[in-house]
């Protein structure tokens, strides 16, 4: 891609033009400096656009989880999910995911990149490039739900995107910005990493419903995008938890597009928080799983094995260095209470996505489309 070369060009309007202005001049160049076998694709797209409505396309729903692991028996815990998609479709079972990390992970699964292409390498908008001015005029402009809008789907995201979406200051951004779309400049300097980062009133490309998440994930007391607007939420259950507000909502769109537009087909996000630390359960689920720990695996604390006296069985040194002393400590039982308490807050909150997708499979189902709707269900680093 010639995308940072191209952005050079709109770099001397941060000084006179607006914020807007500066980032739509932007986005303009990133789109002229891509390849002619990218901008007849578009094209294709909109002509066959043209010809699908009476195709019936497939819905296609991802439901994103937060940090979830099969290797912690978590799906043993979801026995909705297992009976409604797992025992029905297909488990791929050899994943592999080049960066595990939130960022990094996300913006593959939403463009199909890997990151050298993307250029999100860590968490950060700075240094990472995570929600950065330079992903919104690049990478994010050429996402899946970009060329599915063009298709004709209609697309609702709903949950958390990228852990920096929403920081952006206005002020600070406009100042930084030629700094933030010259790549060498933003990942070498830290204090880019808020003031290169998305605004709140930013909605990507290709969304016609965008409730996104300020941040990284949180259960109550967030701010969220709705569709560019601001809204404030606190600690009341019923109104705030967020992994029940993404299944209202994307309910509410399921439903709503079925109503309006018989034969749109739709393409929603559900990005929940869970189980991802704080790892809030709803109050239903408080005890859930009182007395469980975490699975003893046969590396379960084990720090640092040995091929004879003073050996070594070529562990990753930061196992080898765990707890900061060379070959390693173990875990004490405070820690390992810790952890078990953990596990139990972590399978606890995976019960409120058990209860989702028995509501979305039952939405989809009332509005006439089960047979036509595709379900996927991951976790952001496989």
């Amino acid at each position: 891609m010639k995308v940072v070369k191209a952005l050079g060009l709109c770099a001397h309007m941060a000084a006179s033009a607006s914020y807007e202005d500066a980032i739509r001049a932007a986005a303009e160049a990133s789109d002229a400096a891509e390849s002619p076998l990218f901008k007849g694709a578009v094209k294709g797209l909109k002509k066959q656009q043209r010809r699908n409505n009476d195709q019936g396309l497939p819905n296609i729903v991802l439901i994103l989880a937060d940090d979830q692991s099969t290797l912690l028996d978590s799906e043993e815990h979801m026995p909705k999910l297992k009976k409604l998609i797992a025992d029905e479709g297909v488990t791929v079972t050899s994943m592999f995911v080049t960066t595990p990390v939130c960022c990094p992970s996300r913006s593959a699964i939403y463009t199909g990149l890997y990151i050298h292409n993307t250029k999100v390498y860590n968490n950060s908008a700075g240094s990472g490039g995570c929600s950065s001015l330079a992903w919104q005029v690049g990478p994010e402009r050429r996402s899946i739900t970009y060329f599915l809008s063009e298709l004709g789907y209609a697309t609702s995201f709903a949950g958390k995107y990228m852990n920096n979406y929403g920081y952006g200051d206005g002020n600070s951004s406009l100042e930084a910005l030629p700094q933030c779309l010259n790549g060498t400049a933003a990942w070498d300097t830290n204090h880019m990493r808020t003031i290169c980062a998305q605004r709140i009133e930013h909605v990507p490309r290709g969304w016609s419903n965008w409730q996104a998440l300020r941040g990284n994930s949180v259960y109550y007391n967030y701010t969220l995008s709705n569709n560019g607007v601001v809204e404030v939420h606190g600690d009341d259950y019923a109104t705030d938890y967020l992994t029940d507000l993404v299944k209202n909502r994307t309910v509410t769109f399921i439903r709503a597009n079925a109503q309006q537009n018989q034969r749109q087909p739709f393409f929603a996000v559900m990005a929940v928080p869970a189980a991802h630390e704080p790892s809030d359960p709803a109050p239903q689920f408080a005890d859930y799983a009182v007395d469980a720990v975490a699975p003893r695996t046969p590396n379960f604390n084990l720090v640092m094995g040995t091929n004879g006296p003073g050996g070594d069985d070529g562990r990753h040194w930061m196992v080898a260095n765990v707890n900061g002393a060379p070959g390693g400590v173990a875990m004490n039982d405070t820690v390992v209470s810790f952890v078990d308490l953990l596990y139990r807050r972590r399978v606890a909150t995976l019960q409120s996505v058990d209860d989702l997708v028995e509501e979305l499979l039952a939405t989809i189902s009332d509005v006439g489309e089960l047979s036509n709707t595709y379900v996927v269900y991951t976790a952001d680093n496989g």
